[in-house]
């Protein structure tokens, strides 16, 4: 590895405003030129630097970029990874979760290797940051704990305080306001200590935002005007944005909405000039709520669109999913090396053994044998425990899977069917205020509540498909009833029948059980083409049993694999997750019957 560390991390971490002078013609002009690779990668970390504290993300990535290809072609190992991180922030800021966190766990996984504990630390904060943010709340805790105890053990008080207030954001969140209120108390008292005013300016900013919680607006205000001032004594813009924004909020509590506004306003202009995504969609909404307290239901619904259209950008189920996948691979990678040295360890042990052989024949001869076997052992464990590790993926994709169900259900049964239920209402006010004077004018009212009551029923059902609350309620016999029940009887009659299902199963089970036979139960209606169904469900203590059959057109068995498409494979996943097993039975023109044999306590 190169020797430019120390150049590196002194320019990385310089707390000084002189880059945001510099003008970056000539920095740019660096990138072209043929300088030594010291020389080189110092400017143009000095360039990435500057952005990232004039907060322009997108020359932060950019330039960023261009370092990470040099740092890479000179092997320059803590150079790529702290660049890597800085991409990862300029994402993370952008609304790119995904792409953040691909970056921080490669910093991550670069400096475990480096063994470098102070950025590891900072790297384990970034991820805190990022979890909280995609509400994964004891993840997050995860991280900030790794990097609050590489704190502890440097005995670095900034960063002790820097973790004790990102962590009291956790448990704020999670409505644990006296924790959360401990930590950032204890974190003031370091940053009084060093006198020390940004940390000083977080600590009160995230004690007021408790107080604003709590209603007390005298105590919070006078926190959010300390915490502005010293911003703007700074220049800090980034920060100010927060603490305008948090001032906006506080008043429209209190019901001063013309403060309230101006406030709000004023973070958002600065967030627009930093093209601060996430910032923007959160200040949208504070707008929103200002308007209907002020009863400007047309400017409100404009905040609203503008909010809903940068939320929806960022905290897609993709993203979220993608994020999942990249934490699974990063622990897969670290279980894998493990392995590694686990084998490496044996291995040595084998030569040693055969070194001896020579000398000593019986005893080696002996060794060998009992070498042997526990090879064999070994061999057997961590068999098991590749099986293990995959069985845990496996459920946590489908856990994941169903916690996001729930939360899509609940955001259109409690977000789109409220807003729906409100628009209804307006307009009836509305038509009551109105004078109809026409038929064609009677009838066009009648239509728009003829859809909007269409359009909360189709809500409603959707959110109730995704996460059935007979399920959570009253368990996976009257969440299938209620399914069966929702079927056109006159296209498809479903003769449901039970046996020894008087108790309720693990709810895990019966989650999985039930998506298994809704999606047997939709096959069906797609492509059977059939009049009648069977479903035969029993449980004998130890076995849960499923026969499900139909009249419809079936298909030859063999080829059953290549016919198999997302629902079929769903259906088999969930199975074998369950430990089952799965089988079928058809033939042109002779229906369908599939056999369900799951284990159960």
């Amino acid at each position: 590895m190169k020797k430019t560390g120390f150049i590196f991390l002194l320019i990385f971490f310089c707390k000084t405003y002189l880059v945001a002078q510099t003008t970056s013609d000539s920095l740019l002009n660096l990138m072209n030129s043929n300088h030594p690779y010291n020389e080189y990668i110092a400017e143009l970390t000095q360039l990435f630097t500057g952005y990232a504290i004039l907060k322009d993300f997108d020359k932060l990535i950019e330039v960023g970029t261009v370092a990470l290809k040099k740092a890479e072609e000179n092997k320059d190992t803590l150079a790529i990874a702290i660049i890597t991180r800085a991409i990862g922030i300029g994402n993370y800021f952008k609304g790119n979760y995904n792409i953040a966190a691909k970056h921080y766990l490669k910093a991550i996984s670069l400096l475990s290797q480096f063994n470098d504990v102070n950025q590891l630390a900072i790297t384990y904060n970034e991820m805190g940051k990022l979890y909280r943010k995609t509400k994964d709340y004891p993840r997050s805790l995860r991280y900030y704990d790794l990097a609050y105890k590489i704190y502890i053990d440097t005995e670095d008080i900034i960063g002790q305080g820097t973790i004790l207030n990102e962590s009291g954001v956790v448990y704020e969140y999670m409505q644990n306001y006296d924790e959360a209120l401990n930590r950032y108390q204890a974190s003031l008292k370091f940053a009084e200590e060093l006198k020390e005013e940004i940390g000083i300016s977080y600590s009160k900013s995230f004690i007021a935002g408790v107080y604003l919680i709590q209603k007390k607006y005298s105590e919070a205000e006078k926190l959010f005007l300390d915490v502005i001032a010293i911003r703007e004594r700074m220049n800090d813009q980034f920060g100010l944005t927060f603490a305008y924004g948090n001032l906006g909020k506080l008043y429209s509590e209190k019901g001063d909405y013309a403060k309230a506004e101006q406030g709000l306003l004023k973070s958002l202009a600065i967030a627009e000039r930093m093209n601060y995504t996430e910032q923007k969609a959160n200040l949208y909404f504070d707008l929103v709520k200002v308007y209907e307290r002020k009863g400007d239901f047309k400017g409100a619904y404009t905040y609203y669109q503008q909010n809903r259209s940068i939320v929806d950008s960022l905290f897609s189920v993709q993203k979220a999913k993608q994020i999942e996948e990249l934490n699974a691979i990063y622990e897969t990678a670290q279980k894998e090396q493990l392995i590694k040295e686990q084998e490496f360890a044996i291995n040595r042990q084998r030569y040693l053994l055969f070194g001896s052989i020579g000398l000593f024949v019986f005893v080696g001869f002996i060794a060998f044998t009992q070498y042997k076997r526990y090879r064999y052992k070994q061999a057997i464990a961590l068999q098991t425990e590749i099986n293990k590790q995959q069985n845990l993926a496996t459920k946590a994709v489908l856990i994941a899977e169903e916690k996001e169900r729930e939360r899509i259900a609940k955001d259109l049964h409690d977000g789109v069917g409220q807003l729906m239920s409100a628009a209804k209402i307006n307009l009836s006010v509305l038509e009551s205020e109105l004078e109809i004077n026409s038929e064609d004018q009677k009838l066009a009212m009648e239509l728009t509540m003829q859809l909007i009551d269409e359009s909360c029923a189709e809500v409603r059902a959707v959110s109730h498909n995704l996460m059935p609350n007979a399920l959570l309620k009253n368990g996976l016999v009257t969440a299938i009833k209620s399914f069966i029940n929702k079927v056109d009887k006159r296209a498809l009659k479903i003769d449901l029948q039970l046996k020894g299902l008087e108790k309720r199963l693990e709810p895990n089970t019966e989650s999985v059980l039930y998506r298994v036979i809704q999606e047997c139960i939709n096959n069906v209606i797609k492509h059977a083409v059939a009049t009648e169904m069977t479903i035969h469900l029993e449980w004998t203590n130890t076995l849960f049993i499923a026969f499900i059959s139909d009249n419809g057109k079936g298909f030859e068995m063999k080829n059953v694999k290549a016919n198999e498409g997302i629902g079929l494979n769903n259906i088999r996943s969930r199975v074998e997750f369950l430990k089952g097993q799965l089988h079928y039975t058809t033939s042109l023109g002779n229906g369908t019957k599939v056999n369900i044999r799951v284990p159960v306590g």
